[in-house]
């Protein structure tokens, strides 16, 4: 095949293929395989179709003169090697260059292809198709009319296409991709950011307001994506944001790292995500999801068709949710959270308050801090909290937990199904419980109607003020309390197959309180603690197993005790108070009628202290034998009016008798017997001392085994007896046994009518005598012994002392005769006095036979005034016969001392005293001698003897008077040992309520509760001597840290009692 033939096929078949699948067209003329050309194209200047030599010419088309070069058209240059130019005017100047078309140039580089008029395909591999494309960058390529690819390695396709970039690519008409790397894809698509991609007609990705737009993507018509990085896909899309990406039509992502996903979704806010058709996050961080979503606030979160999270921070999940709150939270359907940090889930919950939770279906928190957690949930106070199907909460910080569970009320507590909590601070835990203001109901069923009121245990009830009922039971048998302030805890007992055995716990009475299953305190301040205690008085009292205070202000403890009456008091098993004021206090003791007071127990009935009439008191417990526990004595016995007996065994069975002392008995009226075994038996009769009897009406027996029998009688000492009419008998071992006989003095006996013995052993044995002093004896009738060991030997004698008594009579000395000589009148005696000591008187004087020298005594202090001078009787003395009554110059003897005659010996053993007075002595009389054979002596002698006898007998005067007052004395003395017993009946009583309070202080229980105890009650006894105590003890907890009681005791008549708060810090 020749060159020529070769050319012609090449441009018949290369060339043509070549237009033809760019779609352009050139004038050509196809000329037959025969016809031979030159490397340059022969035009048909002539337009006959052939070529004509001479005529159709090359138009000045230069290839160079080389073979592998092609020249066609007018002007047309092919100057590189293997380089092509077809066309008027091209230009292919490098190797492997083509240019085709009108003014087509191919330059600047090897492989440079230029197509279409006005192309230009400038550098290295360069493409440029299409009327006045421009790619004028290595490797760039630009297809379509006006196209440019400006850039190394960019593309234009399309007309007007343009790229701006290295690697840009823009394909489309009027597409633009300035940025490097860019892509801009449809008609008038714009990527004008680094590696940006617009993909749409009318798209635009272009440079941000502030930064480079680059890795921008814009897919759609009309969509923008003007941030770095960001993407906008779909119609109208905008890509605003760096890293912004909107997906949808007319889906907006307006700020940096913004999504918007969905038609005409909206991210308006940084880093917003707005997905859903006509979504909107048009705040910092915001997120809208669903149809219609709308996160409006910084940090939003709207999810699901219509949701709403417009405050700071809210989250809107669920159709229709709305979070109006800053920070709030709305899950579900129709949810709306439209308090500050406020939670609610559920369809058509509402959390309206700031802080408040709304979490169930139709669940409704409208207080600030407010919790509602369940369907139909309700909570509309601040800091309230409702959970549960339809719990509902309607006050401040109150509380309701379970189905229907309500608190209404300021800081109200609910917690279970149906539960209620009606008023201000009140708590219902429970199933169906319900409590009022201030109150606690707590248990199944509980009901605490009252304002403060307590209810614990399944179907405990109160229904009044400050009342509390703790215990349980089935229904309407719980424990149960009425009154105001009124306490009942002890719930009902059942046996194995369900049968009740003991009630509940019930307290009907203002205040009243009862303690244990069973108990029952029905009145006003009543109280009853212990299993089916019942305190139906007002303010009565019953502690134990079944003690019963059944009338007002009585008071019972022990088990089985009753106190039946007013202010009866019953302490100790089955101890029994049935009247008015009795008081009854150990084990089956009995108070039987108006006052009376038993105390002591016994084991068996009527072995206790027995007080049955009015006024009695018996105390004294029973007593029994160590081995076998055999009964020894019964308790004390009190059967009349005012009776009283204190000791085991006591028996006072008179009225306003007292028996006191193991054993003692006092059987009639006004009778007193103390001691053990003391017995007064008759009329206002009083026996002291152990084994005392007093038998005779008004009877004193005083001193162990005393005994006075008869009326009036008295006996004082041990083993002293009284068994005369008025008879008195004073000292250990006296007797008096006759009527108006006294006895005083150890071992002295008055055994005649009217007798009276005083000294130790003396003995008054005849009627009317009267033995005074140690070992006297009068055993005469009408006769007196005065003197220790003195005797009286005939009746109506008077025995002065011994035979070595001496007698001192003050009144006869020195300075005593004028006195008693002044108040003498008739005749003048003489005392006379013979060997035996008899006295007697005379008128006359007695002859100095008479006058046994020695045996004159000193009776009185007077003196004896004789005359010293003789009496001259015919001029002679008589001194001989005459004796001088004592000697002048003997010195003077003190009282109780007398001298045997003139300076003779001195008698010894002459007491100068007797009981009462004393009966004092003088010194020794010195008379003057008498002249013998004076008329005057005699007469004188006769004066002073009548005068001596005068003297005697005012002593004896005075001694009966000393007697009467001794006898005054002994009255004193007797009134003085009754006020003595006095004392020691107070001393005793003093003791006993010592003692009593002693033993009420021992057996106050203790406040004990245990870590997780709310109350505790212990009842206490204890003994001190022979007294008995018994208390009780209440202690409540509050709560963790507080806890308070109280207790009280009893011991005999004295009460003690104390209030105790404890608060303990952990």
């Amino acid at each position: 095949m020749s060159n020529t033939n070769f050319k012609t096929s090449l441009i018949s078949t290369t060339a043509t293929g070549l237009l033809v699948a760019m779609g352009l067209s050139l004038p050509l003329t196809f000329v037959s395989a025969g016809s031979a050309y030159a490397e340059d194209c022969l035009l048909d200047t002539n337009n006959d179709g052939n070529a004509d030599s001479n005529v159709d010419t090359d138009g000045g088309a230069d290839s160079s003169g080389g073979d592998n070069l092609l020249a066609c058209g007018v002007g047309a240059i092919a100057s590189g090697s293997f380089s092509t130019a077809l066309g008027a005017g091209s230009l292919a100047n490098d190797t492997d260059g083509t240019a085709v078309g009108f003014g087509a140039q191919a330059t600047g580089g090897n492989g440079a292809t230029a197509i279409g008029a006005d192309s230009r395909a400038t550098g290295g591999n360069t493409t440029a198709i299409g009327d006045d494309a421009r790619a004028i960058a290595a490797a760039a390529t630009a297809v379509g009319e006006n196209a440019r690819a400006d850039f190394i390695d960019s593309t234009a396709i399309g007309q007007s296409a343009d790229v701006g970039g290295v690697r840009a690519t823009s394909v489309g008409a009027d597409a633009n991709a300035d940025g490097v790397a860019s892509v801009a894809f449809g008609a008038n698509a714009q990527a004008t950011g680094l590696e940006s991609i617009a993909i749409g007609s009318g798209n635009t990705a272009a440079l941000a307001a502030n930064a480079s737009a680059a890795g921008a993507i814009a897919i759609g018509h009309d969509s923008l994506s003007s941030g770095t990085d960001s993407v906008a896909l779909g119609r109208n899309a905008n890509g605003v944001g760096n890293s912004a990406v909107a997906l949808g039509s007319l889906a907006s992502a307006g700020a940096n790292g913004a999504i918007a996903l969905g038609l005409s979704s909206d991210a308006a806010g940084t880093q917003s995500i707005a997905i859903g058709q006509t979504s909107v996050a048009n705040q910092l961080d915001a997120m809208a999801v669903g149809v219609s979503a709308n996160a409006t606030a910084e940090g939003t979160t709207a999810l699901g068709g219509f949701a709403q999270a417009t405050a700071d921070g809210a989250t809107a999940v669920g159709h229709d949710a709305a979070a109006g709150g800053d920070r709030a939270v709305a899950l579900g359907y129709v949810t709306v959270a439209a308090g500050n940090d406020s939670i609610a889930a559920g369809a058509f919950a509402n959390a309206g308050g700031n802080d408040s939770i709304a979490a169930g279906a139709f669940a409704n928190a409208g207080g600030s801090s407010a919790i509602a957690i369940g369907f139909e949930s309700f909570a509309s106070g601040p800091g309230s909290v409702a959970v549960g199907r339809q719990a509902s909460v309607e006050g401040a910080e109150a509380v309701a937990v379970g189905l229907s569970a309500s608190a209404i009320g300021a800081n109200a507590t609910a917690l279970g199904s149906n539960s209620i909590a009606d008023g201000t601070y009140s708590t219902a835990v429970g199933s169906l419980s319900f409590a009022a203001e201030g109150s606690a109901a707590l248990g199944f069923g509980s009901i605490a109607d009252g304002t403060y009121s307590t209810a614990l245990g399944s179907n405990a009830a109160t229904n009044t003020s400050s009342g509390i009922a703790i215990g349980g039971g089935r229904f309407d048998e719980g424990a149960y309390s009425a009154g105001q302030g009124a306490i009942a805890i002890g719930g009902a007992t059942y046996d194995m197959i369900g049968d009740q055995q003991t009630s509940a716990a019930q307290s009907e009475g203002d205040n009243a309180i009862a303690l244990g299953t069973g108990t029952r305190a029905d009145r006003v301040d009543a109280i009853a603690i212990g299993v089916k205690a019942e305190a139906t008085g007002i303010n009565a009292i019953s502690i134990g197993d079944s003690a019963r205070a059944s009338a007002s202000h009585t008071f019972s403890m022990g088990a089985f005790s009753r106190a039946s009456s007013s202010n009866a008091v019953a302490l100790g098993f089955a101890s029994t108070a049935t009247a008015r004021n009795g008081v009854a206090i150990g084990g089956r003791t009995q108070a039987s009628r108006d006052g009376a007071l038993a105390l002591g127990g016994g084991t068996n009935f009527n072995e206790g202290a027995q007080a049955s009439a009015v006024g009695a008191v018996a105390l004294g417990g029973a007593t029994y034998t160590e081995v076998g526990g055999i009964l020894v004595t019964d308790g004390a016995e009190a059967t009349a009016v005012n009776a009283v007996a204190i000791g085991t065994g006591a028996e006072a069975t008179g009225v306003n008798g007292i028996a006191i002392g193991g054993e003692a008995i006092a059987s009639s009226t006004d009778a007193t017997a103390i001691g053990q075994m003391a017995d007064a038996t008759n009329f206002s009769a009083t026996a002291l001392g152990a084994d005392a009897l007093a038998s005779g009406a008004a009877s004193s027996a005083l001193g162990d085994d005393s005994e006075a029998t008869n009326t009036n009688a008295t006996a004082v000492g041990q083993d002293a007896s009284a068994s005369g009419i008025a008879a008195t008998a004073l000292g250990a071992g006296s007797v008096a046994d006759k009527n108006d006989a006294t006895a005083i003095g150890e071992g002295a006996d008055a055994t005649g009518f009217s007798s009276t013995a005083l000294g130790a052993d003396a003995q008054a044995s005849g009627n009317t005598s009267v033995a005074l002093g140690d070992s006297a004896n009068a055993s005469y009738n009408g006769s007196t012994a005065i003197g220790a060991g003195s005797m009286t030997t005939m009746a109506n004698q008077m025995m002065f002392g011994t035979g070595i008594t001496v007698y001192t009579l003050p009144g006869l000395g020195l300075g005593g005769s004028a006195r008693g000589t002044a108040n003498q009148t008739g005749n003048v005696q003489y005392v006379t006095t013979d060997d035996d000591g008899n006295l007697g008187t005379t008128g006359s004087v007695p002859s100095t036979k008479t006058s046994n020298p020695g045996t004159t005594k000193t009776v009185s202090s007077t003196p004896v005034a004789t005359s010293r001078a003789p009496i001259v009787d015919g001029g002679a003395e008589f001194e001989a016969g005459l004796t001088e009554l004592s000697d002048p110059s003997a010195p003077t003897t003190a009282s109780g001392t007398s001298f045997d005659g003139a300076g003779g010996t001195q008698i010894t053993g002459v007491s100068n005293e007797t009981i009462g007075t004393n009966i004092g002595t003088a010194p020794t009389n010195t008379p003057r001698p008498v002249q013998r054979n004076s008329i005057a002596a005699q007469q004188s002698l006769a004066a002073f003897n009548a005068n001596s006898i005068s003297v005697n007998a005012q002593s004896i005067d005075v001694n009966t008077k000393a007697i009467q007052s001794n006898k005054v004395l002994i009255g004193q003395a007797f009134n003085k040992i009754d006020a003595n017993t006095a004392a020691i009946e107070k001393s005793f009583q003093s003791l006993q309520d010592v003692e009593s309070g002693l033993a009420a202080v021992a057996a106050l229980p203790d406040m004990y509760l245990s870590p997780n105890a709310k109350w505790s009650a212990a009842g206490g006894a204890a003994v001190f001597g022979d007294e008995f105590g018994f208390g009780a003890t209440l202690a409540v907890r509050g709560n963790d840290n507080w806890s308070f009681g109280g207790s009280a005791a009893m011991g005999g008549d004295q009460a003690t009692g104390k209030v105790q708060v404890r608060y303990e810090g952990f």
